[in-house]
């Protein structure tokens, strides 16, 4: 099933659907029985030609409103079905790298070291889902003999060194409520670890812990996710 037709059924209100499909089953139902009436009325006149069902207009009208009514059923199911597994699925976000770069940290060591930071606009555009979401930065160890081709995962820093005088810091998780923003900055300061980030490959990788499941953007200004 296309991705766009997934988002609009996990928007839908399921209950109100099966209401709709309830109240169509029922309006066709009496406009049968009404033609059947119809027919057997005429009949029982005796009059020639002796008429077909299909021929009135009330039950012809009750077969469309069933029709659609069935169809408008299979839709809600269909909506059950794709809201039941949205739930699985990585959330629908909208997640944008505004700026990246380095400030010195806010650390006891002398001299202070530069961590990486980032600013971040995050946007939950789910109806009724709540995404939680842990932000860390990630990337290939530089080659050596005791560590080749692993990979390091950081987490942010909690420091008041801000590299924003507008942005506020941001504290994983990340909460956000259904329809809602966030936006601000993240700093990194891989060298805590002990092994050295290279200079390119880094990513920034957002996991949702609901679901599990995690995106990763390229370390870059202007790059985004879900557009």
């Amino acid at each position: 099933m296309p991705k766009w037709i997934q988002h609009r059924l996990r928007r839908w209100n399921v209950v109100t659907m099966l209401a709709g499909a309830g109240l169509l089953l029922s309006a066709a139902a009496i406009l049968v029985v009404i033609g059947i009436g119809n027919v057997q009325i005429a009949v029982a006149r005796g009059r020639v030609p002796a008429p077909d069902l299909y021929s009135d207009w009330w039950f012809r009208g009750g077969l469309l409103v069933g029709f659609l009514g069935l169809v408008w059923g299979s839709l809600a199911v269909a909506a059950i079905g794709s809201q039941s597994n949205a739930h699985r699925d990585f959330p629908d976000l909208e997640i944008e790298i505004l700026e990246t770069g380095n400030i010195p940290t806010q650390a006891r060591t002398r001299p202070a070291r530069l961590c990486k930071y980032v600013v971040v606009r995050v946007s939950n555009r789910e109806v009724r889902r709540v995404a939680s979401l842990d932000v860390r930065l990630e990337g290939p160890i530089v080659p050596s003999k005791r560590a080749a081709g692993n990979v390091l995962s950081v987490s942010p820093l909690v420091q008041s060194l801000s590299p924003s005088e507008i942005d506020p810091p941001l504290r994983c998780p990340l909460h956000l409520e259904p329809q809602s923003t966030q936006q601000g900055w993240l700093a990194y300061d891989p060298q805590r670890y002990g092994p050295s980030f290279a200079r390119r490959d880094i990513s920034l990788r957002v996991r949702d812990y609901n679901c599990g499941k995690s995106v990763v953007l390229p370390f870059k200004d202007g790059e985004i996710y879900g557009t």
